[in-house]
């Protein structure tokens, strides 16, 4: 009889997606993705997800089919504006460690499909002061239900992070979307300097968070590597996200 046996390895992140479009918030998109990319050692695909929505009959009308033509040179000006500054931003981090790609067809599509090849996504959240042509509105939510992994979700009302990771709140309610998003997360929190693991109104018992909320996840955490407090609280006249 033979017996294997299986040497474990430190989970970390070996290949970044960030997704670009014209936003003016994909600076700070692709100023974490490099940076994380950097900080991991990893190879980062930079994916402009913008395509151009054409219905059949558009290209039946002279007309339209003029402002079609139109409409999709300005997004290949744009793209290679996209690439232009990507490459420029990325080169000197990461050098060939470095890839940009373009969607001609179904961005959300393309997304998905890339995502299935890569450790973590990244993706800006959507300006709601802004419009972004050739980009679903729901982009970003839907990604996240979708691509089946770690997605990272980067605020537009910041354009910078110098401290990414650093210190990191784990919003923990007990649940499976919880426990897979605190393992997804492993290679930022083994890095960070103070993280706290937060349960609001939680439920006592076995059949919740234990007799002290967060203390099984600190325990578990702990044979990660990473050095966690626990807190938890009650929110009576406020949602548990306020």
């Amino acid at each position: 009889m033979s017996v294997f046996f299986l040497r474990a390895t430190e989970m970390t992140y070996k290949s970044i997606l960030a997704i670009l479009d014209n936003s003016k918030h994909v600076p700070g998109v692709v100023s974490v993705a490099a940076d994380l990319a950097q900080r991991f050692e990893a190879h980062l695909v930079g994916l402009y997800a913008v395509h151009a929505d054409v219905e059949p009959h558009a290209l039946q009308d002279a007309w339209l089919a003029e402002k079609t033509q139109s409409y999709s040179k300005k997004l290949d000006e744009q793209a290679e504006r996209s690439e232009a500054a990507f490459q420029q931003y990325t080169r000197a981090v990461l050098g060939s460690a470095a890839e940009f790609r373009r969607v001609h067809q179904d961005a959300l599509g393309a997304v998905i499909v890339d995502a299935r090849y890569v450790d973590l996504v990244i993706i800006g959240q959507r300006d709601p002061d802004e419009s972004v042509a050739g980009v679903p509105v729901s982009l970003v939510e839907r990604a996240v239900l979708a691509v089946g992994g770690p997605v990272l979700v980067v605020p537009y009302f910041a354009s910078a992070f110098r401290s990414l990771g650093r210190d990191v709140l784990v919003a923990w309610n007990g649940k499976r979307e919880s426990g897979r998003a605190v393992r997804d997360a492993l290679p930022l929190l083994r890095r960070a300097e103070n993280v706290v693991i937060m349960a609001v109104n939680p439920l006592i018992g076995n059949r919740g968070h234990g007799e002290l909320p967060g203390a099984d996840l600190a325990q578990y955490l702990a044979r990660h590597g990473v050095k966690a407090e626990a807190r938890s609280g009650v929110a009576v006249e406020i949602g548990v996200g306020d």
